[in-house]
């Protein structure tokens, strides 16, 4: 989907790789444009690019994306940092598992969509195949099956000219598809036990034969797909077998798989000690941002009326930012401020509680 990673994933993750801590709030603010439609792939990268990107910037471009909660790759990943999530940050990045994000809703429509039309396609395949009146039913299916692009109805379309004695055609739509698709390791196993199969069959209408009437060569053949091939071809192979009493088989009895269970909060790492101070600015001298972390655990203040007010030299305020969380980490931008000292000042209740100092290079 064009809209999933800015269109490109390829091109969002070179840029994230080949990102430097100067372009922090850059690669910042374009992953959280493009939220919250980022695939799992790129939240991954910019989650190892830790020297890029603070625990302050994950955590927001995680919470743009609730989809990120329900990953066990990115949540693995994210436990990986060495400057581990604090945990009230990763109970923020967590409620995503109780949510339905954008990306999820589009895709659950996009899946029901193509579901619908697949459906719909079979049904008329198999209206086609049913027609035993009208001669022109199978004209119909062929033409059908030629126009699909997809590499399960081409091996129908091989079906189809194999039950017209049409082995030309069918040598023809087999030797397309390596040139038409871009086949997995596992496809092209699929496809190379097809033109073994196929060869057989297509072997035994030359000579007018029945799958009754057999080599010991073409017996071989069978056997060795029907233990190694891949499906479906090997139960082709193994019905074939059956029905020449060559073997015997058992239906086997599923049970669900619990091996891959719902993505869960990974292991923390202990947070880091805090000093006595409720509020540190790193990084500090800071060029196009930096980062206010602070703890306001034992701080009173029944009306939260809690502030940060960044000034100037001259006293000048450039900042008034109302905080509600006991504990948080937010990204103070720079990008505005002039090359200088500003102070950072802690208010609570109108009462100065606290002040650092941070200094802005170019």
């Amino acid at each position: 989907m064009s809209i999933i990673d800015g269109g490109s994933t390829l091109l969002l993750t070179f840029e994230m790789e080949t990102s430097t801590p100067l372009e922090a709030m850059q690669i910042r603010n374009e992953l959280l444009a493009e939220s919250p439609y980022l695939s799992d792939t790129v939240m991954q990268t910019a989650i190892e690019k830790e020297e890029v990107l603070p625990n302050a910037m994950i955590r927001d471009i995680l919470v743009a994306n609730p989809q990120s909660a329900k990953s066990n790759e990115v949540l693995d990943e994210l436990n990986n940092r060495f400057v581990p999530m604090p945990e009230p940050m990763m109970e923020e990045i967590m409620t995503g598992q109780s949510q339905i994000s954008a990306k999820e809703t589009l895709e659950g429509e996009i899946a029901y969509h193509k579901a619908k039309r697949q459906d719909l396609f079979y049904q008329l395949v198999r209206s086609y195949r049913a027609d035993s009146v009208n001669p022109a039913s199978h004209d119909s299916l062929i033409a059908l099956l030629q126009v699909e692009v997809s590499l399960k109805t081409k091996y129908l379309l091989a079906f189809e000219y194999l039950h017209d004695n049409d082995t030309t055609f069918v040598a023809a739509v087999l030797n397309a598809i390596p040139t038409s698709f871009s086949l997995s390791d596992a496809q092209a196993q699929v496809y190379n036990d097809y033109l073994d199969y196929f060869g057989i069959l297509t072997s035994l209408r030359t000579e007018g034969k029945s799958v009754f009437e057999l080599s010991l060569n073409q017996i071989t053949v069978l056997q060795n797909i029907s233990v190694a091939g891949r499906e479906p071809v090997s139960s082709y192979t193994r019905n074939i077998l059956l029905a020449n009493q060559l073997t015997e088989y058992y239906e086997p009895i599923l049970f669900p798989d619990l091996t891959n269970p719902a993505p869960s909060k990974p292991d923390r790492k202990p947070d880091p000690a805090t000093s006595e101070a409720y509020f540190r600015l790193y990084p500090n001298p800071a060029k196009h941002y930096t980062i206010v972390d602070y703890s306001l655990t034992g701080l009173q203040s029944p009306q939260n009326q809690i502030i940060f007010v960044i000034t100037n030299q001259e006293g000048k305020e450039m900042e008034n930012i109302l905080v509600y969380k006991q504990y948080d980490q937010f990204i103070l931008n720079l990008a505005d401020f002039v090359p200088g000292n500003y102070i950072c000042t802690l208010y609570a209740e109108g009462k100065k509680i606290q002040s650092q100092k941070v200094l802005v290079i170019r």
